[in-house]
């Protein structure tokens, strides 16, 4: 039997940091548009969600409505992962992607959703997993026009779009952004752990996140 101090430091090693998203318009993390998040090219996007009610909800949003539209991933109220992009900072005609099945959701529950863009042939990838590591096709590939994402100037927001809107409802365990397919090392890397409980704090790729509205960091087990 271990120690009570080995015990307190065990049980500390389990405890993890979750952002809470209320579901309510205004409240997400954003973070200042940057070199790191102005992804181009190839884009590989992975999340680890815990969400508490199925509505149309914003994974992460790269875009404002003057005409600086780079490119979005969310999931419709039918619980169907969707992605954009746009070339030219205004148009997404042709490049919205959206999956042929739904995540398969417990509410509550965490689960994982990778997303992944070939910028050379316009194919979309969509992906479930157990535990971020492996990963299964979800439905089948979608094809949209191929092209270069349009290299803005807007911040990038987590957990709702630019004005506020269509905000997640639940817990953000880790939302990672990859300049390359099956890359190891993440561009943007949204980790409540390096928080310590604050709402505003520098990623561990450099960025500054700053909570909004009535997010907050959640201790989880």
């Amino acid at each position: 039997m271990p120690s009570p101090a080995i015990r307190n430091i065990l049980f500390a090693q389990r405890i993890q940091r979750a952002a809470f998203f209320p579901g309510v318009a205004g409240s997400y993390f954003s973070t200042p548009d940057s070199a790191a998040n102005s992804i181009t090219g190839d884009i590989d996007m992975r999340c680890e969600l815990a969400i508490r009610t199925s509505a149309t909800q914003v994974f992460f949003d790269k875009s404002t409505g003057a005409a600086q539209v780079s490119f979005s991933a969310y999931m419709s109220g039918a619980n169907v992962p969707i992605f954009f992009y746009s070339n030219d900072g205004t148009s997404t005609a042709g490049r919205v992607a959206t999956s042929s099945a739904a995540i398969p959701i417990t509410l509550g529950a965490r689960f994982y959703i990778r997303i992944t863009y070939a910028a050379a042939t316009g194919a979309v990838d969509f992906y479930t997993s157990a535990d971020g590591v492996a990963w299964a096709l979800l439905g089948t590939q979608q094809t949209i026009t191929a092209g270069a994402i349009f290299n803005g100037t807007a911040s990038l927001f987590v957990g709702a779009n630019s004005e506020g809107l269509f905000p997640l409802r639940g817990l953000a365990h880790r939302i990672q952004i990859y300049n390359s397919i099956g890359g190891t090392t993440p561009a943007v890397d949204f980790n409540p752990n390096s928080s310590n409980g604050n709402l505003n704090w520098a990623s561990d790729t450099s960025e500054i996140w700053t909570g909004n509205g009535t997010v907050r960091i959640d201790k989880v087990v």
